[in-house]
């Protein structure tokens, strides 16, 4: 198994470095709808562009959560986000958005809030090896739109 996950991996990271190397060259027009969204989630992180200059390179590195973010799972939060977005499921996620844009931050920066409570949710999930509590998740963010952004990380921690 841990075989799998290394190729899954390797694969994911190439791709991720062939979208880097297409979206800061003359090849961007190059790129399918849904790589022109990974491209601009990348472009939107300079602190990320020497990693994602280096993806194939980084496959077999690990990263340590309590010590560095992974810029490649942060681009997979953001994806995830985005997907509740165009999709409409959860609304919930849209209203969080809106809600934490009202309170004065960009859509960005409201995705990365969204992002925390997703990826806490999907945290507990795998320690408990269990489900999505896609209910769970839906309450957190229902009840979590009215926190102040500069806030969100510390009610979070005391949350899980």
């Amino acid at each position: 198994m841990p075989e799998k996950k290394t190729f899954q991996k390797r694969t994911h990271l190439k791709n991720l470095h062939r979208i880097w190397k297409q979206a800061t060259s003359d090849k961007y027009k190059e790129l399918q709808s849904e790589e022109k969204s990974i491209a601009e989630i990348m472009l939107q992180h300079p602190e990320y562009h020497d990693q994602f200059a280096m993806a194939d390179k980084l496959a077999d590195r690990e990263y340590d959560p309590n010590d560095v973010n992974d810029p490649f799972v942060h681009i997979d939060i953001h994806l995830a986000i985005q997907g509740q977005l165009d999709s409409g499921e959860p609304v919930d996620t849209e209203i969080f958005i809106e809600t934490m844009e009202a309170k004065g931050i960009s859509r960005h920066e409201a995705i990365h809030c969204a992002g925390m409570i997703l990826t806490k949710t999907m945290h507990e999930t795998v320690q408990k090896l269990g489900y999505f509590e896609v209910y769970k998740y839906k309450e957190l963010l229902n009840r979590l739109k009215d926190v102040e952004p500069a806030d969100l990380e510390t009610v979070l921690e005391r949350e899980f």
